[in-house]
Order: C-alpha cells, then structure tokens, then sequence
C-alpha cells in the first residue's frame, strides 16, 4: 500500500531554509512523492489553498507567517482543514509539540532529519489518512445501503466485516505510534544516564590507571587494580549497550558464526548455583554467519540465560538453546520487536532460548525491553533492554512467546550474511611512557571530576595543563596563553556553548592549534553534524591512559587541514 500511496500523493514543504528544502526534495523526490515547495508562512498558505496537497511538512519557526499561524489559518478552511501537517522543529520543547498538536498537527519531526525516520512517519500518517478516508466513504455506502436496498444483508455484513478489518488495522497503527513515542521517550532518559556514567566511569579508570602506574611488579595491590580496571570497562560496556539502545551508538561488526559463538559464550558462564536446572543446546550443523559482534553476542546470551535461570520457579526445570536458518516469511509478526519492525531479508539467522518458568503476564511482555522495568528485585533492570539495543544494532529483531506458567521463549532473527568469520583482540592493559616534548595542553571539561582526573593523567605523562570548565573561559585563556598552548582537549556537551563552538572560535584565533575532541558518545554519532571545524582525533568516554596519550601525539603529530 506504501508505494502506491507513494506515487499517488503531493507533498507540501513550507521552510524558510535553504539546506532544509534541499535534503527534504532530494529525499521524498527519490522516494516517488509529487513535491510543492514554498519558503516563507505566506506562500505556503497559498499554495496550499490553491494546489490542496496531501500533505504538508511546516517549519514552526520562520519569519513572518511562522508555522503555527498557518497550522491555525489551514484548519479553519473546511478545504484544506482534513490535511495531515508535520511540525518541522530543531526545538524539543514540550509546550511547543502540545500547542501543535492541539492546533491539529499529525506529529513532529525534529532537525537534523533521519531521512528513514521522516519516510516512516510521513508513510505511517498517510496510511492512517487514507484509512481514515476509506472508512468514511465505508460509512457513506454502508447508509446507502441500509437506506435504498434493506434486503441485500449479506452485502451489508460483508461491508461491516471489511470496516471492522479497516478499523482493527488502524487501532494497531495507533498502537505501534504510541510504542514508538513511549521508545523514544525513554531513550532520551537512557541517553542522558549513559552520557553521565561514561563520565565517572573516565574518572574512575583514570585514577586506576594513575595508581597502577606508581606501582611495582610485586607489589600485592597491583591485581586488585587491574580487575577493578577490568570492572570499569565492563561497566562501559553497559553504558555503550544503553547507547546502541537508542541509536547513538554506530556499532563495528563482524561476521561471526552464531552458533559457535553460542557454544563459547556457554563455555564461559559462571555454573547456576542450582544444579536442578539444565541447560539443552540444538545447533544448526553448517555455519549460520551472521553481521554482528562477537563480545556482544556473549553479552547477550549472558543476559537471556540468567532471566531463564531467574524465571524458574522452585529451582527445578530446564533451558533450551537452538539455532537454525529461517525465511524471512515464518518470522512471527505478534509481541515483535522493536516496533513495527519487518523483515529486510529473505534468509536469518535464527537464535531461541526458552525456558520453562513461570512465564510473562500478557501486560508486561510490551514493557520487559524497557530499561530500568523488571518484575525481580532492585539491581534489574537492564539485562533485556541491553538485548534489544545489541539486536538492533546487527538490523535484528526479537520475537516474544511466553504464557504465565508455560514458560518464555526468546526468538531472534538477524539476517544472514556469508563471508568469513574474523576474530577481533581482547583490550588489554597498556602502560603509558613520557611525552618527551612537554607540550602545553589546554583541557576544556564542565565535569569537575573528569577534569581533575584528565589533569593528573596529563601531567603524569609529561604534559602542562590549563584547565578551563566552560567553553568561554577556554576561549578568554587561550587569548591570554594562545603562544604558549600546543593542543586543545574539549568536551563536545558543555552548558552554553559546545566543543564545536569552542574549537571554532580559538581557532579563528589560530587556524592551526590541533585539538581533540572527547565525548560519552560513540565517534561516529558525535561526529555525524557536518561541521567544518575537524579535530585531529577523537576520544571516547571513558577512555583509558594510553588511548589519551595516542590521541595526544596523534594531534600534536597532524597538521590542520585547509
């Protein structure tokens, strides 16, 4: 139905910008819409009274005619009022997105665009639109019916049927919307909780560092250090899952054979304590090569074998392991996940676990990927919603199949690929030596804590530190001490203004000074803006001893580009 709406349908874009316009065409252009274009409030108003598209994509803020007061004019026009509108924003501000949606907008889409997230919202609405006017016309000839031929009754449950099929596909459309809102909603929470617990992480692995760093071979508290090392970048590893979680994370992958990895991923799991539960595995006999990651997959089958372990009651059952091949077509599509989720491909990779405990209540099986929701006790909570984020991030999906007292099964698909598996290296250790040039590093961090740390692991390998917390006292030191600093180290998310702000306005004072630019985020996702201003190397919170003193030479070692 998508492609044919597609073809069918006039797209109305009202934006006053330039770069908004032009990403907005080429996109719904190659995606087979009929596009009007307007720059200012007034012309789309006129446009849209003269040309009645099907659809309309309005800025909120533009000069003279800003969005709203269209949103108002084209509703109280009986010709254009049954027009689905999409607010077009950069500003999250819930007052805004509620004035919106009582004027009558559909939605809102906020900048920068996710062309796949402006092509699912926009095909979501004008489906629910052409429902909604097939419904109607439904209605009409329903009463023509009732009125002119009261003797056809098998016409007339027919029709009935066919509405009651038209209005169950819209109630599911709504229910999907709303799975989509809740997701997004609770992957802001996640974000800003994984953004500040990368930063005491990076505090605490470079205080570790620091201490391990005085000590001697023998000395007795050395490996107790380096498992609480080891600990944090466990840690960081649930951080970075909550990323992937929300889509903030651009994960590297692999091709890696699922099955063996499920083998060496059992091979490693610390014994249940109760020896009554048994684990059963039927693997596929050929290879089932999937693109994924190797350590994540352990991640996973770490979290869903502990929920089975936990789900059994009276410690007494069984979990079971399979994997297989499966087409695309046998993927069930009831309690899929994540929401609205379809297949891409025609063949999977297919990973169940099933247990045979007490199972999930009908209500919470839409809310068990949630993170922080757990029906166990405090210190739950993460395990599922870390699932989803590591199946998301390999284009998977997971199914869900539980009754109370028949237990649960976890079934999840991930497209096949077929090259050859690779193995990645386990992180290890690595102790730092001096920088012997001594530079002068300016370090911008609001977090008092990460910048005390960073400073020591600075001086400690040989550097001279000015510490800023803000992006206006880095810039008012580096006029004071612009002939003497050699690099800038800078956070990206500062209060008022940002690293990339910060790095633009010293370098309009030395178009040459390197810099580094640090963040909780993953590179791929902090560095996505097309900004101009590039640093000579990037580090990911938290970031060890040795990655920092890389990054360091690395920009000390590059020049600007022009």
């Amino acid at each position: 139905m998508e492609n044919k709406i597609q073809n069918e349908q006039t797209i109305l874009i009202v934006d006053d910008n330039p770069t908004n316009l032009g990403v907005l065409t080429e996109n719904l252009k190659s995606w087979g819409f009929n596009l009007m274009v307007a720059r200012s409030g007034e012309s789309g108003l006129q446009k849209a009274i003269k040309g009645k598209p099907d659809f309309i994509l309005l800025d909120i803020y533009m000069p003279g005619m800003n969005g709203f007061e269209v949103c108002k004019k084209l509703k109280e026009d009986p010709s254009t009022s049954g027009i689905p509108i999409i607010f077009l924003t950069a500003d999250s501000d819930q007052t805004d997105k509620i004035k919106g949606f009582e004027m009558g907008a559909v939605d809102y889409i906020t900048k920068p665009f996710n062309p796949e997230e402006v092509l699912a919202r926009i095909n979501r609405h004008l489906e629910i639109h052409f429902l909604r006017k097939q419904l109607e016309t439904q209605n009409i000839q329903i009463t023509l019916q009732n009125e002119q031929i009261k003797l056809k009754n098998s016409q007339l449950e027919n029709e009935i049927i066919e509405r009651q099929k038209a209005e169950e596909k819209q109630r599911e459309l709504e229910a999907t919307n709303m799975r989509l809102e809740k997701a997004e909603s609770l992957g802001q929470m996640a974000g800003g909780i994984a953004h500040l617990f990368n930063n005491y992480l990076a505090t605490i692995v470079g205080h570790l560092e620091l201490a391990l760093e005085d000590l001697t071979e023998d000395s007795y508290v050395k490996d107790n250090i380096e498992s609480a090392i080891k600990a944090v970048w466990r840690a960081s590893d649930v951080s970075n899952a909550m990323l992937t979680y929300i889509g903030q994370k651009i994960i590297s992958l692999e091709p890696v054979d699922i099955s063996e990895c499920c083998r060496r991923s059992l091979a490693v799991m610390p014994p249940f304590s109760n020896s009554n539960i048994g684990i059963e595995t039927n693997f596929a006999d050929k290879k089932l090569i999937i693109n994924a990651s190797a350590s994540q997959m352990q991640q996973l089958i770490n979290h869903l074998i502990t929920n089975a372990y936990e789900s059994i009651v009276e410690n007494k059952g069984k979990i079971s392991i399979i994997t297989k091949s499966i087409d695309s077509f046998d993927i069930p599509q009831s309690n899929l996940f994540p929401a609205g989720s379809k297949p891409s491909s025609n063949k999977y990779g297919y990973i169940e676990v099933t247990d045979t405990g007490y199972g999930i209540p009908e209500e919470d099986i839409g809310k068990i990927f949630d993170p922080f929701f757990t029906t166990k006790f405090i210190g739950r909570g993460l395990g599922l919603a870390t699932v989803l984020g590591i199946v998301k991030s390999w284009q998977g999906m997971i199914a869900v199949n539980s009754k109370t007292g028949h237990g649960t099964s976890f079934m999840i698909f991930v497209p096949l690929s077929f090259e050859e598996e690779s193995v990645r290296p386990l992180r290890k250790i690595i102790h730092t030596h001096k920088i012997e040039s001594s530079p002068t590093v300016l370090l911008v961090e609001d977090n008092q804590m990460v910048l005390n740390m960073t400073t020591s692991v600075l001086k400690n390998i040989g550097c001279k530190v000015i510490s800023a917390v803000n992006g206006m006292e880095a810039i008012e030191l580096f006029k004071i001490h612009k002939h003497s600093i050699s690099c800038i180290i800078t956070d990206l998310s500062m209060p008022g203004i940002d690293g990339w702000t910060t790095l633009s306005k010293i370098r309009n004072m030395n178009p040459n000074i390197p810099a580094i630019l640090a963040s909780g985020y993953d590179e791929a996702f902090a560095m996505a803006p097309d900004n101009p201003e590039k640093p000579q190397a990037f580090l990911h919170k938290p970031y060890s001893m040795k990655e920092l003193q890389i990054a360091l030479e690395k920009a000390l070692n590059a020049s600007v580009s022009a």
